[in-house]
């Protein structure tokens, strides 16, 4: 086994030894991201008041919205295509991109403009949305977007080849550029300004590397109205579905933000920062590994794609359940012995948005779908779920304040690996019983926490202490 994973790292040859190559990878630069990234949590926290985290929050929310809303499918255009690895379709995809990126650019603008006419009427005096300092920084994050839009398709190219060593490297060298300009700025400043500009700084160094270090053909703008439309015709039910996946994933920031003073969104979102490292574990894993080994599967060896399916859909369900055993078994010490007491009540949010990585358990069925060309299935799965998870938000809030939302707003987006079985191709490609008693034990878990909550031995075992 050792020897097999020595052989993996230093010269990946078969699929399966690139994927473990990708997945190592991966790995190891988690074990190097998250300690920073907590390190950096930690003493920004000391530094600035919850408010500041917020107001990042929803800056963050905006920036992910905007990029997911225009999402048409360059990645994985550029992932599937027999094609994506030739320097014309790279060039011709860097300028749909840029197109792109400008557009997001401009929207986000604009966006501020309408936050400081409309905020303060639209929300309440102590919300996020009423502060005047909000549309100055929304604005100056938008240098963050230009940098996206002008970054090297080379990134893309390396996504594609499972290249994982030399895109963590990049993202670890950001990491700690963000960090040694914020906690500095944080100090001398104890303003949210801090928080704001060590992203755009890693925007700069990331478009730097990424025309630099990265092996691939210059790029170019090199227009190609057959290749352009193809993305379109693939990319248009992604779209949709890019939407949905923004309401499942960032709405509750943004209608929080409407609900509840800035000092209980702060402590929501540090809250978060914990369960949405996991998210990005499996994110990264799942478009490292996943994605490119579903892709040429499906290219090269369609006879294959039951066994790769299942053995990945065993891998996530054991980290999706490692993970959220981790959250409610650990939030007391998180939260009690890291963090000041102003951040005491982040520990009984965590364990209940730690449910939210339910929704993480079946994504190689989600991933099979759009790998397999059925984005449209794909997409009207995520607007059903994306709309029952605000619902769900609207209605729980009204009913349990930010617990009930929290916990129906998960129940409402379990919606979408139901729709996902069904699928025409997947139905033949997974045990579909398997699949429904998944989900229906994960609706009855939440169900059950739900109803406990109304205890008070119950609730206390979700509290701090």
């Amino acid at each position: 086994m050792l020897n097999k994973l020595i052989a993996a790292v230093r010269n990946p040859a078969s699929l399966g030894e690139r994927v473990l190559n990708a997945s190592l990878w991966q790995v190891a630069a988690a074990g190097v991201q998250y300690p920073l990234r907590l390190a950096s949590n930690l003493i920004l926290t000391r530094l600035l008041l919850p408010e500041a985290f917020g107001m990042m929050a929803v800056i963050m929310v905006l920036h992910v919205g905007l990029h997911l809303f225009t999402d048409i499918g360059v990645t994985q255009s550029v992932m599937r295509d027999a094609r994506g690895a030739e320097p014309r379709y790279l060039r011709v995809a860097w300028l749909v991109q840029i197109l792109r990126g400008l557009a997001i650019w401009v929207l986000l603008l604009l966006l501020g403009l309408l936050v400081m006419i409309f905020g303060p009427a639209w929300a309440g005096p102590d919300t996020v949305y009423a502060d005047p300092v909000l549309p100055w920084l929304i604005w100056f994050s938008s240098i963050s977007l230009l940098c996206k839009a002008f970054e090297s398709a080379n990134v893309l190219l390396a996504m594609r080849e499972m290249r994982q060593k030399l895109v963590v490297s990049t993202e670890i060298a950001e990491q700690i550029t963000a960090l040694f300009l914020m906690i500095p700025l944080a100090w001398y400043t104890g303003s949210v300004w801090a928080l704001a500009a060590g992203p755009v700084a890693a925007s700069v160094l990331r478009l730097v590397l990424s025309h630099t270090v990265f092996p691939g053909p210059r790029m170019g703008l090199v227009w190609d109205r057959t290749q352009a439309s193809e993305m379109w015709t693939y990319g248009r039910w992604l779209l949709a579905s890019s939407v949905g996946g923004f309401l499942i994933s960032f709405s509750d920031r943004l209608i929080l933000g409407a609900l509840v003073d800035k000092h209980v969104l702060g402590i929501y979102s540090i809250a978060l920062v914990w369960i949405e490292m996991g998210q990005n574990l499996l994110q990264k894993i799942g478009n490292s590994t996943l994605v490119p080994a579903l892709s040429q599967t499906l290219r090269e060896a369609p006879e294959r794609v039951r066994a790769v399916l299942a053995r990945f859909t065993r891998a996530f369900e054991a980290m999706v359940l490692v993970m959220i055993a981790g959250v409610l078994l650990t939030a007391d010490l998180i939260f009690g012995y890291l963090y000041e007491d102003t951040y005491a009540d982040a520990a009984f949010y965590a364990r209940l948005i730690a449910f939210k990585l339910m929704w993480w358990l079946s994504v190689p069925n989600r991933h099979f779908v759009v790998a397999s060309g059925n984005s449209r299935h794909f997409a009207i799965a995520q607007l059903l779920g994306g709309a029952l998870f605000v619902a769900g938000f609207y209605v729980g809030f009204e009913l349990y304040r930010v617990e009930g939302a929290i916990l129906f707003s998960v129940l409402g987006a379990l919606v979408i690996p139901l729709v996902i079985c069904f699928e025409g191709r997947l139905v033949r490609e997974i045990p579909l019983g398997r699949e429904l008693a998944k989900l229906a034990l994960c609706a009855v878990v939440i169900v059950a926490v739900l109803v406990g909550l109304e205890i008070p031995e119950v609730r206390r075992l979700f509290e701090m202490g």
